[in-house]
């Protein structure tokens, strides 16, 4: 498997993972040897009871790919058996994406945003988590509406993502152009156009189900809105817009026990139950001369460890089933030692609406001019995320007391949360308590931190 990261910092097994099954089809005929499939198929004994699905990827691989996918993933399933992540409710969320609306009254001619389709309703690029668009230039008496919409019987939490400058904002949500009142909504003053929030939820009751049109009304204006959200009630949401996260710091040993150890460390990351993982040691940067590296191996094993509940760039991990999800995420450089060539991670995180700035480093160990320099590095990029919350995890090399941790301290306005020796936990805007316990195969002690505003 190639460790190569694209633009997104996404590895190749993630790619991969997320292709369609015909997809992976063409991509496994590249790559498989020929002839192969005898052998192969000698020694399985497999049983198959979807015959459309079986039928279908006859169709389109041959049995060396067939073979191939059965082996890597042996717990193939499609989307009508099975979800991807083991966080979801067996019903899922319905989501209204207000750009993408059947009908719709506007009170305006024109689309004001000029953006993603033309008719009357104003939408314009948003800068909210995930990106897209979003519905802008609100006016009371506006609506949209979408149109057979599966909903199944229950209660569910509804909730829309809005954005507004203004006091006293309001809509509501129905079902069949307002013969079933499902609620009202209130929109708060978000602090700008672009300044987006999750709102309070309220609860909601569908009595029957079926197919409906699904509709927004807007009770007042001056508001702009990305989504509306029905979520199954016994789905274990986190409240709305929480504001407290919990981080942790792992050095998996990487040159020792990776990636032989990967489901280890995956084990005990699950018990911690974090929102944000910064690893050490998943990177191969050891004598391998000037720039940034390229191979990171051992983080990808991780990744494969915890699975698709959780999401990775680079060495930092989010879990999703806590409504994380990343909104940015970078590299900056750090002053390399003697024999090291040195890599900070930065990812910007959204949860429920709450933003924050994980920064995850490891710093030289050899040279003591090199880690002084990294403390200064780090405290630039922590203050690149002005008015943003952050929380600096890693392995500094260096005492969580001492003089280099305390110079990043100082220049960035931070405190320190969690010490485990060298291993630290330093944040803020943030205040919290951390624990830290043995990580083995680890040579490191680990530590997470419950972290509040």
């Amino acid at each position: 498997m190639g460790s190569l990261l694209n633009k997104s910092g996404l590895t190749r097994h993630q790619q991969v993972r997320s292709m369609s099954v015909i997809e992976l089809a063409n991509f496994f005929e590249r790559i498989l040897p020929p002839n192969k499939e005898k052998n192969i198929m000698s020694k399985l004994n497999v049983t198959f009871t979807n015959n459309t699905a079986i039928a279908l990827l006859k169709k389109f691989v041959s049995l060396s790919v067939f073979v191939l996918l059965l082996i890597i993933y042996p717990s193939l399933c499609f989307a009508s058996q099975c979800n991807t992540k083991d966080c979801t409710s067996s019903v899922s969320a319905v989501v209204f994406q207000a750009e993408d609306y059947v009908n719709a009254y506007d009170t305006t001619p024109g689309n004001t945003g000029g953006a993603h389709r033309s008719g009357d309703v104003d939408i314009q690029a948003t800068s909210d988590a995930g990106g897209g668009f979003n519905v802008a230039w609100v006016e009371a008496g506006e609506w949209l509406a979408s149109d057979k919409v599966n909903i199944p019987a229950g209660k569910y939490k509804l909730r829309a993502r809005v954005a507004s400058p203004n006091n006293g904002g309001s809509l509501s949500v129905d079902l069949n152009s307002g013969r079933i009142f499902l609620g009202q909504l209130n929109v708060p003053n978000t602090g700008g156009w672009q300044s987006w929030i999750t709102t309070e939820p309220t609860t909601v009751q569908i009595d029957n189900s079926g197919d409906y049109s699904l509709g927004i009304y807007a009770q007042t204006g001056g508001w702009n809105i990305n989504w509306i959200e029905l979520i199954p009630d016994d789905i274990n949401e986190p409240p709305t817009d929480r504001q407290e996260i919990k981080a942790m710091s792992l050095n998996v040993y990487g040159h020792a026990t990776m990636p032989q150890r990967a489901n280890d460390y995956a084990g005990l990351i699950r018990t911690r139950d974090p929102d944000v993982v910064g690893i050490q040691e998943g990177v191969n940067d050891w004598q391998i001369g000037p720039g940034m590296p390229t191979d990171y191996s051992r983080a990808d094993a991780l990744g494969d460890a915890l699975g698709d509940s959780w999401e990775q760039r680079y060495q930092i991990f989010i879990n999703t089933c806590k409504r994380n999800s990343f909104v940015d995420n970078k590299r900056f450089d750090l002053t390399d030692g003697p024999n090291a060539t040195r890599t900070g991670e930065s990812a910007v995180i959204n949860k429920n609406g709450f933003q924050y700035a994980a920064i995850n480093i490891h710093w030289d160990h050899q040279s003591a001019e090199a880690k002084i320099a990294n403390a200064h590095e780090t405290a630039a990029e922590v203050n690149l995320h002005q008015g943003m919350p952050v929380v600096v995890v890693g392995d500094f090399n260096a005492g969580c007391t001492g003089r280099e941790v305390n110079t990043m301290i100082g220049e960035a306005s931070m405190k320190l949360i969690g010490n485990a020796g060298i291993d630290c936990i330093v944040t803020r805007g943030f205040s919290g308590t951390s624990e830290h316990f043995e990580a083995p195969p680890s040579d490191h002690p680990s530590l997470d931190a419950t972290l509040n505003l």
